[in-house]
């Protein structure tokens, strides 16, 4: 099956997120093809043709709308860019970024819990030993799927996480604190904490999940952009953001607070999450 995407994708750019800092097990690039195991448990492969266009597969053909509608979530086209445009056409820099990575799409999460969990592997460490531990978690837990020759994983559920003993998350290198996190997140979500976050506002967002034990106001900015795709939302307090803003706005050797970089962010509307993302990317260079 065939995905025609509405503008332009750089398949290769918006896929790199995957294999920056190691191998993501459950979102697998290999040759220039992306393989993932949707949340109903379907697998499939992914690459993009020299049309444009982006060739989806499954073992089953009747899995192909399931896998397209996954693909297209994952790669960001649930975001409108019509406010980035708008904004472009009057803010030069903006503007800059926009023609320097066309058809770059932010990667997003489909799965709540998935998102959590990805930041509390994240927290206080680099991003190559949050793969390395994520991996290892989901290698443990997740379940593995054969996809035309190839191993991807499906992400542990919360289920499977849920009455794991903390020390057993400790002998895969997480702090106490983090498995003690994990396995907290795993029994809130199975019974229903995560429900409904997608009808709530963003800071009812903010709220609901800053009363779990580990996520802090950071992680819950980062579901919001990530995997709720809402447009308007900048993790400002995230050092990656705040070094990216600073460079982009006042140059090498500052580092602007929080505090400001909401501010220079507000004029940014609902092109505010795609903005963060394109200024992320020249961290990458």
């Amino acid at each position: 099956m065939r995905w025609h995407p509405t503008d332009p994708i750089d398949f290769e750019a918006s896929t790199a997120r995957f294999t920056r800092w190691g191998v993501d097990l459950s979102n697998l690039v290999e040759n220039g093809t992306f393989y993932r195991v949707t949340d109903k448990g379907v697998a499939y492969a992914a690459r993009q043709l020299d049309d444009g266009t982006i060739e989806v597969q499954t073992a089953d053909p009747a899995d192909e709308p399931e896998a397209v509608s996954d693909l297209k979530w994952r790669l960001g086209e649930a975001i409108d860019r019509t406010p980035l445009a708008e904004l472009a056409a009057n803010d030069q820099k903006v503007a800059g970024l926009v023609a320097r990575y066309q058809g770059l799409r932010p990667p997003l999460q489909v799965d709540p819990f998935q998102s959590l969990i990805t930041s509390i592997t994240a927290q206080q460490v680099n991003l190559a030993w949050a793969t390395t531990t994520r991996s290892r978690l989901i290698e443990a837990y997740g379940v593995p799927h054969h996809v035309f020759g190839t191993v991807v994983w499906r992400f542990p559920t919360p289920e499977a996480l849920a009455p794991v003993d903390p020390g057993n998350l400790r002998a895969l290198q997480f702090t106490t604190r983090k498995a003690e996190y994990i396995v907290g997140v795993a029994q809130a979500a199975s019974a229903g904490a995560l429900a409904g976050l997608a009808g709530l506002g963003n800071e009812d967002v903010i709220r609901s999940l800053t009363d779990l034990r580990g996520i802090g106001r950071w992680s819950a900015e980062w579901l919001l952009a990530r995997c709720l795709a809402r447009p308007d939302v900048i993790a400002a307090g995230d050092l990656g953001v705040r070094k990216a803003v600073s460079y982009h706005y006042r140059g090498a050797g500052e580092l602007l607070s929080e505090e400001v970089v909401r501010d220079l962010a507000a004029p940014w509307g609902d092109a505010t999450n795609l903005v963060t993302h394109l200024l992320l990317e020249t961290l990458n260079e």
